[in-house]
């Protein structure tokens, strides 16, 4: 997942929640919604510790000595260093999920900060007469 995505991610929700500011349109809003369930379910949650196990041993064994200040690392400290590169991968796919849960705390406290409508007086006199 890269940036690219996470930002046309962003200008959508943008684009959406602008709309749904200016005219209170309810079926934006409830699309809004649903847009942000299906990203929030399709897109992953961040760094997968057992997928960064799997990969770690699956690298082959030339590929796992690595060297560290000039000494050589056992297969254990290799493979950590090894599944943390790859847990280091995967922690900017978490982009799109911070996105939606902003566009749902936003929809959230759109009543509290949208101003209600002034009812206008008329500029006619009013008469008391009782």
């Amino acid at each position: 997942m890269g940036v690219f995505a996470t930002s046309v991610i962003a200008l959508m929700f943008a684009v959406l929640l602008g709309l749904e500011w200016r005219f209170s349109w309810r079926t934006v809003r409830v699309g809004i919604i649903i847009l942000a369930l299906i990203v929030y379910w399709v897109f992953p949650t961040g760094p997968n510790y057992t997928i960064a196990g799997r990969r770690a041993m699956a690298v082959p064994v030339d590929e796992r000595i690595k060297v560290l200040r000039g000494d050589t690392l056992s297969e254990y400290f290799t493979g950590v260093d090894i599944m943390r590169e790859y847990l280091r991968e995967s922690e900017g796919s978490s982009g799109p999920r911070l996105i939606v849960l902003g566009a749902l705390v936003w929809l959230a406290c759109v009543p509290v900060f949208r101003r209600e409508p002034v009812p206008r007086q008329s500029s006619a006199p009013r008469s008391d007469a009782t």
